[in-house]
């Protein structure tokens, strides 16, 4: 293809993105995949194209070779900067800007792309004076000055940041990002009614930029909102529960709060404990229970409430009731079902059940098991309604109800049966160190086998912005980190349960190896197929005992341990382990049980001792925790989230080894 011909593409290609037609510009592209144009300016105009659909990789094979052969242009190294710092190569991004500098330092641009890569690389004091740099060439550059707001408050300077935002914003109200940035500052020092406003705002202008969902939620978990509600910010807030860039669990507080304040909450929680079983008040149930908020929360955390487990317990008695004796009555809505069948498995079905519940349930059990067995598809209202009691894959042949639903009884099937075969074949798969003979070990195996911890849903799948070294000095801002490598940083995460913990710490340090090791081979499953759903491979999972790690010959720069080494025999023997594998200049982050915080718990302890660690004593023991209002002690122990499935409160008042 001739040069003229390959400029005349790439300018078509430009053209369409200018009018929204990616596909075109990509088939364009596409066409040089085989002979990339020999011409140095073709060959830079095509890597600018690549930037522009996202093709970084292919950008900087491009832009490279045409720096080479245009050593001496400001574009071409400008260009390549942008690629290589979309890539995170912000080191090689510097050198280049500071080149495309050296040609001519007269360009503001240049100075404000250099002062973002310089705040990627953690230099905020060089980072400010490039956006200085910028401002001195054009005082009105609305970048720049939101680059001096982003220095300032990387170099913990929020007040200071607020007036540059502020004026970024006045220069281009549409600067969203300026906008963002404002709402942080606000929120650091308190301002957090003005910063929960702009967030809403870049939120509602734009709804695809997936920082902004993380920072409205993080401002979120902050404030105490009320009905009445603005509509657009109700509209937000169901999905801001299901966004991949937020852990519901941050913000279930917050949300509760909304529920509690709704009409339709209140108009139920107040006859509760003695509800009566008429249809008025089993409306008013299932009414509460179809607010889209308080759906979401159900489908997507544990919720740790004691009026919304109450109302469920309600509504699934008189839906049950409904469904079983009385099928040309009221239905219940489907849609509130499927959420409270969400809840109960989530749970492990902790609520207290009646012996006619029990009998109802039974027999609705084998009924549904027959129609499946006989090919035929059970109700949807039946399926949900037996979910909020039993989990689906107690049904024989369960595995036929995929595929023959949809929304939202679609989901239940994904989660209460596909998911826990899908975590059975991959058991088998997790490698083992050893045999675990220690005593202790072995018993706690056994209840995390039986009792997998902690029970979680969803988190936040959003890789940290900054760099691991960066992290760690926001940890400790006393320390020096230069020895920290800041990438293939090795992390090893000792007891790492059913997962939350090792992936939380793979976003929060970019492009870090972890080995996550536990002694229960159901948690460890359940940890596996949640980090092949978020799709990291980064993360090696092992059973093992923690005092036989000293075998696996490999040292971290990292070891996290929380809630691990007070269920040893010896703590101390385990600590001396985690010690040993720790790199020179490693870092160890250890959690370990307050004495003093856990107080009521050791009280609570002494009447568990009439327990048995079983789920029906657990039930059991909850209702006299429950019975025992004038005991503050005790009663603190709904505070827990732990209180509120059965695992969690297994692992929380019935431990082997505490």
């Amino acid at each position: 293809m001739s040069n003229d011909n390959a400029r005349r593409l790439i300018s078509r290609a430009f053209s369409a993105l200018g009018s929204g037609d990616f596909a075109t510009a990509e088939r364009i592209f596409g066409q040089f995949a085989q002979t990339p144009p020999a011409d140095a300016e073709t060959m830079h105009a095509l890597g600018v194209l690549a930037c522009r659909l996202g093709r970084f990789d292919q950008a900087e094979v491009l832009l490279s070779e045409a720096a080479r052969l245009l050593p001496d242009s400001v574009a071409v190294h400008g260009n390549l900067a942008n690629a290589l710092r979309h890539l995170g190569r912000a080191a090689r991004a510097a050198g280049h800007l500071r080149r495309a500098l050296q040609l001519d330092p007269r360009i503001p641009e240049l100075h404000c792309n250099l002062g973002n890569v310089r705040l990627d690389l953690g230099e905020f004091e060089q980072a400010r004076d490039s956006f200085e740099r910028a401002l001195a060439l054009r005082a009105d550059f609305a970048d720049a000055i939101c680059g001096v707001g982003c220095a300032q408050l990387a170099l913990g300077r929020p007040v200071e940041a607020v007036p540059s935002f502020e004026r970024a914003v006045a220069l281009d109200p549409g600067f969203h990002e300026a906008r963002s940035n404002l709402a942080v500052a606000l929120e650091s020092f308190g301002r957090l009614e003005e910063a929960f406003q702009a967030h809403c705002a870049c939120l509602l202008a734009r709804p695809d930029v997936e920082l902004y969902w993380t920072r409205f939620a993080a401002c979120l978990g902050m404030v105490r909102l009320r009905e009445p509600l603005d509509p657009a910010l109700r509209d937000i807030l169901p999905r801001v529960l299901e966004h991949p860039a937020v852990d519901p669990s941050t913000v279930a507080g917050s949300l509760l709060a909304v529920v509690e304040s709704g009409a339709s909450y209140r108009s139920v929680a107040a006859g509760l404990e003695s509800a009566s079983e008429d249809p008025a008040a089993l409306a008013s149930a299932w009414n509460a229970l179809e607010e889209p908020i308080l759906r979401a929360l159900l489908a997507n955390c544990l919720v740790a409430h004691r009026g919304i487990e109450r109302l469920i317990a309600f509504a699934r008695r008189g839906a049950l009731r409904e469904l079983t004796q009385a099928p040309g009555g009221a239905r219940p809505p489907l849609a509130a079902l499927a959420a409270m069948a969400h809840q109960c498995f989530s749970t492990e079905y902790v609520c207290a059940e009646s012996a006619e519940e029990e009998a109802a349930v039974a027999a609705l059990q084998r009924a549904l098991g027959a129609q499946v067995a006989s090919g035929s598809t059970p109700p949807s209202e039946s399926i949900a309604l037996l979910a909020c009691y039993r989990p689906l894959g107690s049904i024989d042949a369960s595995g036929a109800l995929a595929g023959r639903y949809p929304e939202p009884v679609n989901s239940l099937v994904a989660r209460q049966v596909l998911e826990p075969l899908e975590e059975a074949r991959v058991a088998g798969s997790v490698p083992a160190l050893g045999v675990v003979d220690d005593a202790v070990s072995s018993a706690v195996r056994r209840q995390y086998e039986s009792n997998p911890y902690p029970r979680w849903v969803r988190t936040a799948r959003t890789e940290a912005l900054a760099r691991p070294r960066a992290v760690l000095a926001q940890l400790f801002p006393w320390e020096n980190f230069d020895a920290v490598p800041d990438s293939g940083l090795q992390i090893l995460v000792a007891g790492c349960g059913t997962g939350k913990h090792p992936i939380d710490t793979a976003h929060r340090f970019v492009g870090s190896e972890i080995l996550a090791v536990d002694l229960s081979r159901a948690s460890l499953a359940y940890a596996l197929r949640k980090s092949a759903e978020l799709g990291l491979a980064r993360i090696r999972y092992l059973q093992a005992d923690l005092l036989q790690l000293g075998s696996i010959g490999e040292r971290f720069h990292v070891i996290e341990c929380t809630g691990v080494l007070h269920h040893l025999a010896e703590p101390l023997a385990g600590w001396r382990v985690l010690k040993s594998l720790l790199a020179p200049q490693g870092l160890m982050r250890i959690g370990l049980y307050s004495e003093l915080a856990r107080r009521h718990v050791v009280r609570a302890r002494e009447l568990a001792r009439s327990f048995a660690a079983t789920p029906q004593d657990i039930r059991r023991f909850r209702a006299r925790v429950r019975a025992s209002g004038d005991d503050d002690m005790i009663a603190r122990l709904e505070r827990s989230e732990d209180f509120f499935s059965v695992s969690g409160c297994r692992d929380l008042m019935f431990h082997v080894q505490e």
